[in-house]
């Protein structure tokens, strides 16, 4: 029995690779990377590609080994006051003799068969388990333009398939519905920050779903309380296990530090338990643009990105 074909590329002469600071330097910033230079090294593949042209085609099973010997350039840079290559020339990193590492192709590419050009399909994401969510905020439903959407798949084993397109109960235009999406077991919640509450224009809500028989149903839609136009409510979300976190970012409404509020599971529905705001923060700081939540731990986090002169920060915190 022949062995099945493999195909191997060998890296010399000049190139380079840039690789995240923190692989090297575990103190390192998360945002740094390093060039390095590649001595020499290979790439082999486990099966032949299929070449057509300027285009290799990798199968789904095909496994990825790239071996490299590297080396920390010499930096010179003839003006050592100038900003730039200033985190270079202070690095120094002690280098593996040979930096390897394996993948494969196995991947697989979601879009919604009914899109459309505008639909933003994929502008939150989020996944649980065998569970995933996509939201589409600019897709058009019916003749409401931006009303949004978001769509539910289940992995059977080897494919995503969809289970439900959701697209809010009593959705209209230019709610945004998906703008921010998030699952955790058999619960989903989703967004429509710039849905149009009674008067309240762009007031905000979010919707949370269930899953029961493999069909998703509304179990309830979150408003705030004392909700006022432009408060964004459902700017962002979180979900895990029996609570859930939403953010109201307030970008248009003077005074606007934003806010979050913390929901728990209480039966068939969800209770609020918290409202947070940053005993800190300032006007125009987005509180609330970002958030996330953890059931396990019952802990919390809401970025501001613009707090301290668009500085940023984030708030973490613990359930009550």
């Amino acid at each position: 029995m022949l062995a099945p074909a493999t195909q191997q590329y060998n890296l010399t002469g000049k190139s380079s690779i840039w690789i995240n600071s923190r692989i090297l330097a575990p103190n390192a910033p998360a945002t740094k990377y390093t060039g390095l230079t590649i001595q020499s090294g290979t790439i082999s593949l486990s099966e032949m590609p299929v070449i057509s042209g300027d285009k290799t085609t990798l199968s789904a099973t095909n496994k990825i080994t790239v071996k490299l010997k590297l080396r920390q350039q010499t930096v010179i840079d003839a003006n050592d006051k100038s900003p730039y290559g200033a985190d270079a020339r202070a690095a120094t990193f002690v280098l593996p003799d040979t930096l390897e590492f394996e993948f494969n192709s196995t991947s697989s590419k979601i879009t919604d068969a009914a899109g459309a050009a505008g639909d933003y399909f994929g502008y939150s994401v989020s996944i649980s388990g065998n569970y995933a969510i996509m939201g589409a905020n600019g897709d058009d439903i019916g003749a409401n333009a931006n009303q949004g959407s978001a769509s539910i798949y289940l992995f059977n084993g080897s494919l995503w398939v969809l289970m439900q397109k959701l697209n809010g109960v009593f959705g209209s235009a230019q709610d945004a519905f998906g703008n921010s999406v998030s699952i955790s077991g058999n619960y989903a919640i989703v967004a429509a920050y710039a849905d149009d509450v009674v008067s309240n224009v762009n007031q905000g809500s979010a919707n949370i779903y269930q899953q029961s028989g493999g069909s998703w149903t509304l179990m309830q839609t979150l408003t705030p309380v004392a909700g006022m136009p432009s408060d964004f409510f459902g700017y962002s979300v979180s979900i895990s296990g029996d609570y859930a976190i939403v953010g109201a970012a307030e970008t248009e409404r003077i005074p606007n530090p934003g806010s979050a509020t913390i929901y728990q599971r209480v039966g068939p529905g969800w209770k609020r338990v918290q409202a947070i705001k940053d005993p800190g923060g300032n006007s125009f700081q987005a509180f609330g643009e970002t958030v996330s939540i953890d059931a396990v731990n019952k802990r919390f986090l809401i970025g501001a990105r613009s707090y301290a002169n668009q500085n940023g920060n984030a708030i973490f915190g613990k359930v009550n």
